[in-house]
Order: structure tokens, then C-alpha cells, then sequence
């Protein structure tokens, strides 16, 4: 099997198609799940670490979002998220930059979009097995940047009255809400995510702005399945239809 081999797939009943790496590194349900957090922002938008562009093709289907951009530090992946964007016809609304969100400000000008989403690496650099395949890492462990350089990226980017959103695991909550407040930013509001009501929640999506303002709404919990193992039908909508539900 070739190196680079790929493999097409498909989202929302076809709406979607996307190639990704086959060994390299896949986009997971983490990324549906922020782009639907996302879906009613307008003006424009910039995703820091887009990957194969999975989250601005999304939003270019059901968001709206008046421009979508993708920044990737990774060639290849920048080279993929084109692909995609020109795949799904997508090219007059979504741009796909290859740069470092360490070198922000050589980029793009302060206050450049209306909403900054991201996806970022959960785990820090010294923290478990790091994948010998870069693109798993680079995704996954903090190896090209940190979370310190995500939220003063986002800083830069939003605008005054904009919104940062992320999803990020509850274990971490704390240290980015202390680099969150480091940077400027204020969580806004919280949607926790849980496989089942009974269980425990591991991710946390959060809607943050600037200022200093510390009132923070918790929205109702994300259940994915029922108590038997069904999807939900916020489940289904959000990964199965693509279709908002107002």
C-alpha cells in the first residue's frame, strides 16, 4: 500500500466528501462536534489547525459563516484541505493558508476575523506515547505549538467583539481557563458533551470572548446516546443530516 494512500469519505449522506491520509492523520467526531458548536456565528471565521479543512467545509454546508479560512502548519495537510475545498466546490467562499499560529502576527492583522475556532492538541509534549507518525502527533500532542500559542493566536485574530470557540477535555479545564484569562479571554459559555446521561463527561465545548466580565452560562449537557446505546436525535442531526435544527 502506497505511503500516502487515501481514502475518500463522506459526511451528511454525501453532502460532504473529503480525502484524508489512510495512515496519516484522520479528523475525528471532535471536529463535528465544534463546527456544529459553530454553525449559527456569521461575519467571518478562521480555523486554527484545520487539518484536511474538515471544519470550514462543514460550516460551508450548514454555518453561517460569510468566509471561512483554514490555517495548517502542515504541507501536506495544507495540501489536502485545498483538495477538499476544491472537491466540494467550495473555493469562492473558503481560503486554506499554510502558516504557523506561532507567527500570528506575520499573517493576518489584529482583529482580522469575527469568530476563531480550534481543535487543538490535547495532550502536552511530555505527556504519554507521542505517535512516531508526525501528523498523529502534531495533532495530538502539543509538539508544534502549544496552548499558549493557540489562545494568544485567537487573541490576536478576534475581533473586539468576536468569539473563541474550542473544545477541550475536562481534565485541562482549569490551566486553559488560567492561559485563557493570560491572553485576554473570558470563558462566555460551557456545553459539556457525555456518551451517555449516566456517564461522566470527558470534553467541555467553550464560547469565550475578550474582557474581564467573569458571568459564564452553562448550556444543557450534549448527550450522544440513549441508556440502550442509541444515537440521540441531537446525535443523529449533528453527524448523520448535517441539517441545523433552527
Amino acid at each position: 500500500m502506497a505511503e500516502n494512500a487515501e481514502t475518500i469519505d463522506t459526511l451528511f449522506r454525501g453532502r460532504i466528501v473529503l480525502h484524508q491520509r489512510r495512515n496519516g492523520y484522520r479528523f475525528t467526531e471532535d471536529a463535528l462536534l465544534l463546527a456544529d458548536w459553530a454553525r449559527k456565528d456569521s461575519g467571518s471565521l478562521i480555523d486554527l489547525g484545520t487539518g484536511c479543512g474538515v471544519i470550514p467545509i462543514i460550516l460551508g454546508r450548514t454555518g453561517k459563516a460569510k468566509s471561512l479560512t483554514g490555517l495548517e502548519i502542515q504541507p501536506a495537510l495544507y495540501e489536502l484541505a485545498r483538495q477538499n475545498v476544491l472537491i466540494n466546490h467550495m473555493e469562492e467562499m473558503i481560503e486554506i493558508i499554510h502558516g504557523d499560529i506561532r507567527r500570528i502576527k506575520t499573517i493576518f492583522a489584529e482583529f482580522s476575523f469575527d469568530t476563531v475556532i480550534t481543535n487543538p492538541p490535547y495532550i502536552t509534549s511530555d505527556d504519554g506515547n507521542v505517535s512516531p507518525d508526525g501528523e498523529k502527533a502534531a495533532a495530538k500532542h502539543e509538539t508544534l505549538c502549544s496552548l499558549q500559542d493557540v489562545l494568544e493566536a485567537a487573541a490576536h485574530l478576534m475581533s473586539p467583539k468576536g468569539t473563541f470557540r474550542i473544545i477541550f477535555p475536562n481534565s485541562r479545564l482549569f490551566e486553559l481557563f488560567v492561559l485563557m484569562a493570560g491572553a485576554g479571554l473570558t470563558p462566555k459559555k460551557l456545553k459539556f458533551v457525555h456518551e451517555k446521561a449516566d456517564k461522566p463527561s470527558k470534553v467541555c465545548l467553550v464560547a469565550a470572548g475578550r474582557g474581564k466580565n467573569a458571568k459564564c452560562e452553562v448550556d444543557p449537557p450534549m448527550i450522544m446516546f440513549e441508556s440502550d446505546g442509541r444515537p440521540t436525535p441531537e446525535n443523529m442531526r449533528i453527524f448523520e443530516s448535517g441539517i441545523p435544527d433552527g
